[in-house]
Parts: C-alpha cells; structure tokens; sequence
C-alpha cells in the first residue's frame, strides 16, 4: 500500500472514530445496569442495592436477585474497563448523580469508541492480509454499515466484546504466519478469557478460535497454553424482567432463559425487518469473501469465519431474548461481524461493483439509523426522523446546551470524510462484464427481502398470495448473485473457449466442399 493510501486509511478510521465519539445515544436499561455496576464497583463492593436507584430518573430493569441482594445481570468485563475512567472523573468534580447523560458518554467513549476504533484498525490489518490494498474499504464498511455503527456508541459492551474476540483472532492469525510462538497463544488465551467476562456468549467464540489454535504442530502444547477462564454463574439466573405492584419480582429462570435453537427464530435473525442481511446486505458478499478465502488456501481462517458465524447465529436462535429487546437489531451477534467483515476485502478486489452497490445501501441505512435515535428504529419510521431535526439523535453538541438542527452537521461530516477516503484510499479495479448482472441480482434480492421478508415474518404478509413468493424470490435473487460472482472466471473462460470451439466446428461442416 502506498504512503498516501495509508494515510487516507488511518483519516477513514479515525473520522469514523469520530462519528461515534460525537453521539450521546443517553440512557437506556442495559447502559444503567452497566453504570449502576460501575458505581457499586467504585465502592468497593458487586452488588447494587443502592446504586440501582442512583442512575437519574430512569432506574435500571436488567438486574438479577442472588442470595439477598440485588447484582447488574451483565456480565463485568466493561464496568471493568471504564472504572479507572469513572475514579478519575469522579476525582475531578464530573456529576455521577443526577442527569447520566455526561457521564454515561464519558464511559461510553471509553467503553465503547476506542474498543470499536482498535477493531476497526485490526480489521483493517487482517484485511489488508487477506487483499492488500482492500483493508480499509472492508473496516469503513464494518464501522459505517453495519450494527457496530450504532452500538460503538453506546455504552454497551458489544463494541469491547467484539475487539476482543477479534483481537484474538488476530493474535493467532500473526502467530500461524511464523515460526510457532506459544507466548502469542497465551496472549490469545487471555483475551479471548477477558472476551467471556465480557459477554458470556462469546465462549463460542473462544472455542472456535481454540481449534483454530490448536490446528498446528505440538497442539497438546498450545491447547493447554490457551486455555484460560472459566464460568460457574449465568448472570441471568433470576434476571429481574419488571417488579410487581405487590413488591414481589418477577424472576427469570435459566431454564427459560436457553432452549433448543428455533429455525424460524434463526430466519429472523437474518431476514427480519432488522435482520443482519436485511439491514446490511454487504455481509453476504462478506460470506462470498470467506468462500474466495478457502479457495486461496487459508482454509483454516475460512472456516473460522463460518464456525464463528455459525456458532453465534445458533446460540441466539437459542436465546429467550435474541433480539436483545433494544433495536435496532440482533445486538448478541455483534462479535461475528468483524470476521464477516475481513474477508470483504477479497470480494472488493474480486467484484468490486455488486460490493459497491449492496455496501451503499447498508451504510445509507446504518447511518440514518444511528442519526435517528435507532433505540425507537423498530417503528420503521427512519425517513420522517430524518425529515424533521427535532427527532435526530442526541449529540455531544446536546450535552452542550447546542440544540439547534445543525448540531448534527460535524456527524454528517465526519461520516462523509470516513466514506471519502475509504473509496480515495482503495485501488478499485475495473468491473467486468458479469458483475453488472450480478449487482443488478443483488440489489433486486436485497429490495425483496427487505420489504417482504419483515411482513411474512411478523405474520403480516401471511393473507398476502404475493409476500411468500416475493421473499423466496428475493432469497433466490441474493444466491444466485453470490453464486454468479463465485463461479471461477477460468472456468467461464474454458466454457466460452469450448463454445467458440463448437461453433467453428458446426461452421466447418457447413461449408460446401471446394
């Protein structure tokens, strides 16, 4: 990559960086369980008793009932993180009672900005391992298209769930490169164990990454050198869902909490009106750049991306909430992004214009989304939030006292300087002839999944005779189009070869003898 080129990408990461750090999305109940944590930590002790009243005048639902006291039902890998920030805040004079909203941007910047910058800028450097030159423009995508670019600014844990879970990813990926170094296997070890306190779901992900470690020489060796962390409570087990008038809570039992993974809930997750496919399309020409992955020879990477992938997919078609009940989508499946999201630099290099086309609409979305308070986003009311400023989301500018409507202005600005020099820093090549019907499919596919999928789903296209066929044709549309840009352009070649050749043949025997 060039000098300049290299610059334009660091601009494109840290605009977005920006973007982020510039929205003050305020409180919400999984933030204040979260904050309510930190508080109690600040003092010393787990539980909550008392902090839980101490988040303004909203108090914090997402908290669990244990042995006589009341615990945040999260797990404390990012009240971890942020306390050194909260002591020091606190220490020179920043409110933590009263209105949250400073203070939950301060942790929020902390706990989830820089943890999502530092993904961005590793999936920058895996991807640009995987297709030099691509890195950025597969990152941009990440951090502008996609669920991160709500919840990198927010402070939940989802952004440092999955920086860790990559950043291990990474550790071993450099470490597979080299000579055998057990010191960078540890290192994986414990970061994928940090990713786990983090999020307890990511135990998936750290047994995938663990055979991917193992997938070597002297692997009793390096298996026992990554193992690490381990878990004894779900922090679910008597989740408080609401308290009752008669003072009695109501509890959430683990039993009720995980089940058998549904397939309708598994479509939902993909195809729903916020679905991953739905809302960022792009990430089917993700899984298209992991099946070039296989074809190059990093078949181990490749199949990591599908075992991550798999494995977070069907955990939440498991999960009681897998929603996650805050829009604006499958927050749980945030850690499988980035890996979906390295492989786009194969597909930009590969078919840079269906890439293009599905990545515009899922960074269109994404951004207006996030511009437009998305924890409202499941009305589906976007376009009028984005007519009228008095419904955009809440910014530094807010906390400010600025609320007039071009307080959104640097956010829009930041957005178009991070898109800017992701296309300026990115060698696009010129398209060929085939991608042009493949955008065209993709595209189609996307429009139909995305305005029948959420209707058949909600069971409100079900009277309707057109929906169902709309959606499969949609589907259909999106696989034909993945598989049109997979087919091995030799292979293309040797067909029109062999056509040509019949051709000459049949015009041969024609011909009237002389």
């Amino acid at each position: 990559m060039k000098v300049a080129d290299r610059r334009l990408g660091l601009v494109a990461i840290f605009a977005t960086a920006a973007a982020f750090a510039y929205l003050a999305q305020g409180p919400s109940s999984p933030s204040l369980a979260h904050y309510a944590l930190v508080k109690s930590l600040a003092q010393g002790t787990a539980v909550i008793d008392e902090t839980r009243y101490q988040t303004g005048e909203q108090q914090a639902y997402d908290i669990s009932y244990f042995e006589g006291h009341y615990y945040a039902n999260k797990a404390p890998g990012l009240a971890f993180v942020v306390l050194p920030a909260y002591l020091a805040l606190d220490a020179v004079g920043v409110r933590s009672g009263g209105d949250p909203d400073p203070m939950l941007w301060a942790l929020g910047v902390v706990g989830a900005v820089l943890p999502a910058t530092l993904l961005l800028l590793l999936v920058r450097a895996v991807g640009e391992r995987f297709e030099p030159g691509f890195g950025t423009a597969a990152a941009v995508t990440l951090g502008l298209g996609t669920l991160l670019t709500t919840f990198a600014a927010v402070f939940f844990p989802h952004a440092l769930s999955a920086f860790l879970v990559f950043a291990a990813f990474a550790l071993l990926l450099t470490e597979r490169r080299g000579a055998p170094r057990l010191l960078l296997v540890g290192g994986a070890g414990l970061v994928t164990g940090y990713a786990i306190t983090t999020e307890y779901h990511n135990v998936f992900g750290a047994l995938v990454l663990g055979l991917y470690a193992l997938a070597r020489a002297r692997w009793l060796e390096r298996g026992l050198v990554y193992a690490a962390g381990s878990m004894t409570h779900l922090s679910y087990e008597g989740a408080v869902l609401k308290t009752g008038t008669s003072g009695h809570d109501v509890q959430l039992q683990v039993d009720e909490a995980l089940g058998v993974p549904h397939f309708s809930t598994l479509v939902s997750l993909l195809l729903s009106r916020w679905g991953l496919l739905t809302a960022a399309p792009v990430l089917a020409l993700g899984v298209a750049g992991a099946v070039l992955l296989y074809r190059r020879g990093n078949r181990a990477e490749a199949l990591v991306v599908a075992g991550i992938g798999s494995a977070y997919v069907v955990y939440n078609a498991a999960f009681f909430d897998p929603f996650g009940s805050v829009p604006p989508g499958p927050r749980y499946l945030l850690p499988l992004l980035p890996f979906v999201a390295a492989p786009l630099a194969l597909a930009y290099r590969a078919f840079p214009l269906p890439s293009a086309v599905l990545a515009s609409g899922s960074v269109s979305l994404a951004c207006a989304v996030t511009a437009t308070r998305p924890h409202i986003a499941w009305d589906g009311d976007v376009l009028f939030r984005l007519a009228h400023p008095s419904w955009w989301s809440p910014t530094l500018a807010d906390l400010l006292g600025i609320g007039a409507w071009y307080r959104v202005l640097p956010l829009l600005a930041a957005f178009g300087v991070a898109l800017a020099c992701a296309v300026l820093a990115t060698p696009w090549p010129s398209p060929a002839r085939r991608e042009l019907l493949g955008a065209g499919l993709a595209f189609a596919g996307w429009i139909a999944v995305a305005t029948q999928g959420w209707r058949l789903l909600e069971s409100k296209g079900l009277g309707r005779p057109f929906g169902p066929l709309l959606l499969l044709c949609g589907v259909l549309l999106l696989a034909a189009a993945v598989a049109l840009l997979l087919r091995p352009r030799n292979l293309s070649r040797s067909r029109s070869k062999r056509r040509r050749a019949r051709r000459a043949r049949s015009s041969s025997r024609l011909r009237p003898p002389r």
